[in-house]
Order: C-alpha cells, then sequence, then structure tokens
C-alpha cells in the first residue's frame, strides 16, 4: 500500500510542469522564456532543445494573433528583449538578428499591427525600451 502511494506521489510530482508563468503590467520587461499573460493577450517565449527562441502573442483561448517566423530564431545567448508599453505595444529587440520591430496596438481587443524599427525611422521609441538597448 505504501509502494503504491509512493508511486502515485513521483507520478504526480513528474507530471507537474514548472513553466515560466507570469502576470506582467505596463512597462515590464521580458528577457527570459515562459508564458506570460497581459490583461487579454498572452505572451509565449519559446525556447527550443538546440537553445533558438520564438516569440508569439496569442488570446487567452490560445488563438495565435502574431507568430515570429520560425525561420528568424534568436538566441537566448544573445541580447534580447520584450517590452509592452502604456499602450500595450509590444517592442522586441534581439542583438542576434539585429532586428527592432513593434506590434502596434490597433482599436479593436486583438487588432495589432506589425511594424519593423530602421535606423532612420520617425517612430518615436519609448524612452524605458531605449535606455534598455543600450
Amino acid at each position: 500500500m505504501k509502494k503504491a502511494l509512493l508511486m502515485v506521489l513521483v507520478f504526480i510530482c513528474s507530471c507537474c510542469k514548472n513553466d515560466n508563468n507570469q502576470f506582467i503590467k505596463d512597462n515590464e520587461f521580458i528577457s527570459q522564456p515562459g508564458n506570460y499573460y497581459h490583461k487579454s493577450i498572452k505572451i509565449i517565449v519559446k525556447e527550443f532543445k538546440d537553445g533558438s527562441l520564438i516569440y508569439g502573442i496569442a488570446d487567452l483561448r490560445n488563438n495565435i494573433i502574431y507568430q515570429q517566423d520560425i525561420n528568424k530564431s534568436f538566441s537566448n545567448n544573445s541580447r534580447w528583449v520584450l517590452y509592452i508599453d502604456k499602450k500595450d505595444n509590444i517592442w522586441f529587440h534581439t542583438s542576434d538578428l539585429q532586428l527592432t520591430s513593434v506590434l502596434l496596438k490597433g482599436n479593436l481587443k486583438y487588432d495589432y499591427t506589425y511594424k519593423r524599427i530602421y535606423g532612420n525611422n520617425t517612430m518615436p521609441i519609448p524612452n524605458e525600451f531605449k535606455m534598455n538597448l543600450k
């Protein structure tokens, strides 16, 4: 009887995942793989076995709103960051791909528009995000 109870306990413990699930607010940075919940969206930063990362945005029912191209994954060993500003825009930077982009929040609940940021860009970048890139 004790062996059966011990086996059930071991089985339950082994099935429990230790995901990095966090609730985040405006003006917060993400720099670790995991699942992050912000208002009505979920930001997923997935790490593969080879150490490469991609990120995606989904609603709370896991319907995909945006997913980074899997062929343009970035390394966890490089400098990368996701940032959510006060307007719910989601900023992304990776030194690995030398890429800075933003998902601009639209008027509708799950309306986001992808925009890549170039050096001569006229779009205002949040100061907190700029400071983190230095």
